[in-house]
């Protein structure tokens, strides 16, 4: 139901990918851990240290392989989607989602000191549990100057579970003598 334009009309472009990841966002620390799923592929983003780390297991270690810099604006971690008090996060009330009674939020990513608004982002999370708040998907649009969406990344969590990451998920060896990587 995304698509903007006829499937058969010449200059209709339709791009569609899927990939599963699992991802611990560990917001005490300020970094988050990305397992690509079928990719033998793990990234540690830092914001303190303002770096993406490429890690391998190397001998059944996980170890840092090289990293690249964050990139400016890459420097702020994305909001908690259960952390509700975020002052940036708009709260819009109950709406229905999939047929379920849900809450939906909204922020946005801007340009010229959060005048512009350049990214939209939509979550809808099942608060039914006052203690357990589990997010179910998340709309990121691309629309520059507040316009037309020209793009949309959706985010469906299916196996979301609260409470604290496993300490090992960010025990990394060699992350000192990381080095840069060529292509960053």
């Amino acid at each position: 139901g995304d698509f903007c334009c006829p499937y058969d009309l010449p200059s209709c472009a339709v791009g569609y990918s899927q990939r599963s990841e699992y991802q611990y966002y560990d917001y005490t620390n300020k970094r988050l851990r990305i397992e690509k799923i079928g990719l033998d592929e793990t990234n540690i983003i830092d914001y303190i240290s303002k770096k993406n780390l490429n890690v391998r297991s190397l001998n059944g270690i996980e170890t840092c392989i090289n990293f690249c810099p964050l990139k400016p604006g890459e420097d702020i971690m994305h909001p908690n989607p259960i952390d509700f008090d975020y002052s940036p996060v708009k709260h819009l009330g109950p709406t229905i989602w999939h047929g379920k009674t849900v809450q939906k939020y909204v922020w946005y990513n801007a340009f010229f000191n959060h005048t512009l608004p350049m990214e939209t982002y939509t979550l809808f999370v099942d608060e039914s549990d006052k203690d357990n708040a589990v997010p179910l998907q998340e709309y990121d649009d691309e629309t520059p100057f507040n316009e037309t969406r020209i793009s949309r990344v959706r985010k469906t969590w299916t196996k979301f579970l609260p409470g604290p990451i496993p300490a090992k998920k960010f025990k990394i060896a060699k992350v000192d003598v990381c080095p840069r990587a060529p292509q960053c």
